[in-house]
């Protein structure tokens, strides 16, 4: 009973990950390059890294940003352009929603673009991990080794009935 869910972006989300990409992969490197091409010797060679160095950030954080959920026996998995998390259904202890959490202080991540992801807090439920595309209507999940996940699936009832029917057939 294998179940997926996709992790919509908000529209500011969608709107910053668009200016970010242009930003850093057009805008900025051209810069770089117009001021390395006009130096000469050490500074020309560095302002030529620096610009290279520009267009690789985002797609070296976009290998850590969510694309979408699965939740089937072994538990939540969630998808990313690099690595997948899984968080395993035995360790699952509490599941719930919250609509509208205050405001998230990044610990260590990335926001806006691709969506939230990495270390956060929040004042709701302290220290969580995130793997959202937008601020509101998350589900939490709480785990037996007190780790905290922040997770926005599409469609967050179904979501919840799929998490509590594998839940149910680890306790059983």
């Amino acid at each position: 009973m294998e179940k997926h869910f996709k992790m919509p972006l908000d529209n500011l989300t969608r709107r910053l990950t668009v200016v970010l990409l242009v930003f850093f992969m057009v805008i900025l490197p051209a810069f770089l390059l117009i001021l390395a091409l006009n130096a000469s010797g050490t500074q020309r060679i560095m302002g030529i890294i620096f610009a290279a160095a520009t267009v690789a950030v985002l797609p070296i954080f976009s290998l850590f940003a969510p694309k979408e959920y699965t939740v089937d026996e072994s538990g939540i998995t969630v998808h990313r352009r690099g690595l997948d998390v899984v968080i395993p259904a035995h360790s699952i202890v509490e599941v719930s929603t919250i609509a509208e959490p205050t405001r998230f202080v990044k610990m260590g991540g990335v926001s806006y673009f691709l969506g939230y992801y990495g270390w956060f807090r929040c004042k709701e439920f302290g220290d969580f991990k995130a793997y959202i595309g937008r601020r509101r209507d998350l589900v939490i999940i709480k785990t037996l080794a007190g780790r905290t996940y922040a997770l926005s699936p599409d469609d967050n009832d179904a979501f919840l009935q799929a998490v509590k029917e594998i839940a149910q057939n680890v306790a059983s």
